[in-house]
């Protein structure tokens, strides 16, 4: 407790009775910080985001877990990845449980909502970004892909999957390599984090590869 009240020096402290805890989920410590993020960020400014690097976003179709979300967003910052997108209906939203999940990720990743994010992949299609859509079976693996062009990453929800009107959108559908079919498909924040670092690999492969014919 020490250590943390050393952390928030120049913050607001205040002492609570425990009782104050009891709506908080699992695993509070007894501690809690009220956070305030940057403001969302609209779709112009989504789409400027990339500059001139090849655009990186992840695309998030009604993913309802809370802790899932929380997950994908830790890995598509720590991936490089230039956004997060979700849909404001039928989903989860920016929870207290997200945000921990989420390592403090939430807090840095820029993010956008909308009502619905066939918008989103509408403007991206426009703009000569290619939709890679998660399935469980039938794509291509993501190795067999190239994925150093400007794409979006776009993953289905924990049931039910990629809605078939957001699959007409995708260019190319990814699957993941599964030994034991009986499961059925990995978790959408497992499968997001293996997408998103094959897409790294790719590109910096890519990188090292042009920096060598330069010498």
């Amino acid at each position: 407790m020490q250590e943390l009240l050393r952390l928030a020096q120049g913050v607001e402290v205040r002492w609570v009775p425990q009782e104050f805890f009891r709506g908080f989920p699992k695993g509070h410590q007894s501690v809690a910080v009220q956070l305030k993020r940057e403001p969302l960020v609209g779709l112009k400014e989504l789409l400027e985001l990339p500059g001139p690097e090849p655009a990186l976003f992840v695309v998030l179709d009604r993913v309802s877990d809370p802790r899932n979300l929380g997950a994908i967003i830790r890995t598509a910052y720590l991936s490089g990845a230039h956004a997060v997108v979700l849909q404001r209906h039928r989903a989860a939203a920016l929870s207290p449980e997200a945000y921990k999940a989420s390592a403090g990720a939430a807090l840095l990743m820029p993010i956008c909502v909308l009502p619905n994010v066939k918008t989103a992949l509408d403007a991206m299609l426009q703009e000569g970004i290619t939709i890679f859509g998660a399935e469980a079976q039938g794509g291509l693996y993501p190795w067999e892909a190239d994925l150093t062009q400007p794409l979006a990453l776009l993953m289905g929800s924990e049931g039910e999957g990629l809605r078939e009107v957001l699959k007409r959108r995708c260019q190319a559908l990814l699957s993941l390599p599964m030994k034991g079919p009986a499961v059925g498909s990995l978790n959408v924040s497992v499968a997001a984090g293996m997408l998103l670092y094959e897409i790294l690999r790719q590109r910096r492969r890519k990188i090292e590869k042009g920096a060598h014919n330069q010498k």
